[in-house]
């Protein structure tokens, strides 16, 4: 059942609404009515006789949690929904032709990488977040982790970063999840209080890549067989589409922090130690000094 959920949490918290489950027919999501999206799944999958049958997936108000119903008899379980690993809209991406929103990307743009090669997207995956009306972001499983202008170190990032929680990070040749990060002075959990959506966008290669957010280092999607996150995102089908069945199994472009033992407390380190110095006010003299 868990890698049904998996398969079925597809869309961000939203207020809930009643929706009529239909049956329709073929093997992608076939249309939406109110807040819940219809999808086709294998009978078998809920241990009946093979056969397309429909579902709901919809989210559970107010936490972050999908129910999915199957239709004829009602059974229904609740399973968690599945994080961002991803970039906020607004964020700049290095191209070829300079700094681009995140949103405003296409496939096939060619994105600077950290190899110093421009790569072509092959896939963007999206995914949007809505909070209850009244309610703050804080404590949803997709507020973003902030990580403020030259936190990183001079200029990097070159304004406001806006990350998951999940998405890694290449510091030191090292990819590091932004939560992992979070000294509460200059990397934070903090969302743009004044929206009542997040929209989250990653960027696929025909590789795992690390591209440039905002001047800094950060990963693209990795896909381990065929498969890895896509299924999260809204568009997922979208994939197949163009692509068909795939058995990509990507190789880690850098090695994890998880892998090396004590990365992540250097890191932390030397962040914190950088944040005391912008908030007394002394790194930008320092930065200069560095630079000159």
């Amino acid at each position: 059942m868990s890698n049904l959920a998996k398969e079925l949490a597809l869309s961000g918290p939203v207020e809930l609404t009643d929706v009529e489950i239909n049956s329709v027919a073929g093997g992608a999501p076939q249309g939406s009515k109110g807040d819940g999206n219809v999808f086709i799944v294998n009978n078998s999958l809920f241990g009946g006789d093979p056969g397309p049958e429909a579902i709901l997936v919809f989210p559970a108000a107010p936490g972050p949690a999908f129910r999915i119903i199957r239709p004829g008899d009602g059974t229904s379980i609740v399973t968690p929904a599945p994080p961002p690993i991803c970039l906020l809209k607004g964020t700049r991406i290095e191209t070829e032709q300079g700094l681009v929103e995140i949103e405003n990307l296409r496939i096939g743009d060619r994105i600077q990488t950290h190899s110093g090669q421009y790569k072509p997207i092959k896939w963007i995956g999206r995914m949007s977040y809505n909070r209850v009306l009244g309610s703050s972001w804080r404590g949803n499983v997709a507020e973003p982790v902030c990580i403020a202008q030259s936190a990183i170190s001079p200029g990097v990032p070159v304004r406001d970063l806006y990350v998951s929680q999940g998405h890694a990070l290449l510091l030191a040749g090292t990819l590091i999840l932004a939560k992992d990060l979070v000294n509460g002075l200059t990397i934070t959990l903090s969302a743009p209080e004044e929206l009542s959506q997040l929209d989250y966008f990653h960027l696929e290669f025909g590789q795992h890549e690390v591209v440039y957010a905002e001047g800094a280092a950060v990963e693209s999607l990795k896909v381990l067989r065929g498969r890895g996150y896509r299924e999260a995102f809204s568009n997922f089908a979208e994939f197949e589409r163009l692509y068909g069945r795939d058995d990509t199994n990507m190789t880690a472009y850098a090695r994890r922090a998880a892998d090396v033992s004590g990365s992540i407390q250097v890191q932390l380190d030397r962040l914190a130690a950088r944040a005391r110095l912008l908030r007394a006010g002394t790194a930008a003299a320092l930065d200069h000094k560095a630079a000159a």
